[in-house]
């Protein structure tokens, strides 16, 4: 049973994504919205949480981004960097030309699912931890999985990318609830 719901709460994620992809082509012509042109953070700032972590990962540090990922302050704002599609709100997604919106959610979709890959590794990491009674590691990342949740599902975020967090808390609590207490 443990392998099939957390089969079914990582699909809870392929949902999402169809959806964005189905939406991005049914939506009508929008009125044109700024550019969003893509802006590097100045080099002696660091990145944004989410940024930094998805880099990490890209790179191949694993490990690394699981590390960054349960460290991070996620109240902290902005979670992408600047001009990514991933600080859009839903108006200003549908704000976009088709063109546009047609680019932005390819970029959305090639973000969330590498932070679905993220979220996989953060569930084993503490899936691990749980198997060596480190109770408290566990929890660790199941809070950081329900936080990280919790800040992608709000108010001002594209619909796909609240569905996304959405899932991401609900995992976070089945999780902690197999915990002992």
């Amino acid at each position: 049973m443990k392998t099939n719901l957390h089969s079914m709460n990582l699909r809870c994620f392929s949902l999402p994504l169809t959806a964005l992809l189905i939406f991005g082509a049914l939506a009508g012509c929008g009125k044109p919205g700024n550019s969003n042109q893509k802006a590097s953070p100045p080099a002696n700032l660091q990145p944004p949480a989410a940024e930094g972590i998805l880099k990490t990962w890209e790179q191949g540090d694993s490990t690394g981004a699981v590390q960054q990922f349960v460290e991070a302050d996620w109240s902290a704002r902005p979670l992408f960097s600047p001009g990514s599609p991933m600080n859009l709100s839903e108006s200003e997604f549908k704000a976009l030309s088709a063109v546009q919106r047609e680019a932005e959610s390819a970029e959305v979709v090639e973000r969330l699912a590498v932070l679905k890959k993220v979220a996989r590794a953060v569930t084993q990491a503490g899936h691990d931890a749980a198997a060596k009674k480190d109770m408290a590691l566990a929890r660790k990342h199941f809070t950081a999985l329900d936080q990280f949740g919790g800040a992608l599902d709000e108010p001002n975020s594209m619909l796909i990318v609240k569905l996304v967090g959405q899932a991401l808390k609900k995992l976070a609590a089945a999780e902690t609830a197999k915990l002992p207490q």
